[in-house]
């Protein structure tokens, strides 16, 4: 789960379960390369703090602010594509949407033409299939929320060797859900 692309995609599901998720919906605003740069994107935060409104929901907007008027056919796209797999996420399987996601996002088809060097980014990635498919199979009521707050508790201390000869230091982050 520290892979880029990994945590790429998991971003890309964050953000069809919760578009108002800022952080990671900057993170894949341009994943792949939508042409979509960092001076459109600061400039629609600067209209959602001054508007109270999410970003995406600016996004969703783009072409009703003068200062994004020239990237809101690309941001549009974007938007038509969550909001495309938001409505696919109310009706189908968890494995089912990641394979949507990856599809209509264009994500790993812009991983396959990266060429040889990125074969093991797609091995992650289908790595990261089997085990939605196994935490599907596996739930009693599988579902995207669930699958997603399971995941952000996975840490390094799922790694812990209580025999190794080291200082082993818990981070606040860590005790998330020990309480």
């Amino acid at each position: 789960f520290d892979r880029k692309e990994i945590k790429d995609v998991i971003a890309y599901l964050n953000v069809i379960n919760n578009p108002n998720d800022a952080v990671r919906l900057k993170r894949i605003i341009n994943e792949p390369k939508r042409g979509i740069g960092e001076t459109t994107v600061k400039n629609a935060e600067e209209i959602a703090d001054q508007l109270g409104i999410s970003l995406f929901e600016v996004f969703s907007n783009a072409a009703d602010y003068p200062t994004l008027a020239r990237s809101a056919a690309k941001l549009q796209a974007f938007v038509s594509i969550i909001n495309e797999l938001i409505a696919f996420s109310q009706e189908a399987e968890l494995d089912e949407l990641l394979d949507q996601t990856l599809e209509k996002s264009g994500y790993l088809m812009a991983l396959r033409a990266e060429g040889e060097e990125s074969a093991d980014r797609v091995d992650n990635v289908n790595e990261l299939r089997s085990g939605v498919k196994t935490y599907q199979n596996e739930a009693e009521n599988p579902s995207l929320a669930e699958y997603l707050e399971e995941v952000a508790l996975i840490s390094d201390i799922d790694g812990y060797d209580a025999d190794g000869d080291y200082v082993v230091l818990m981070t606040l982050h860590s005790a998330k859900g020990l309480e």
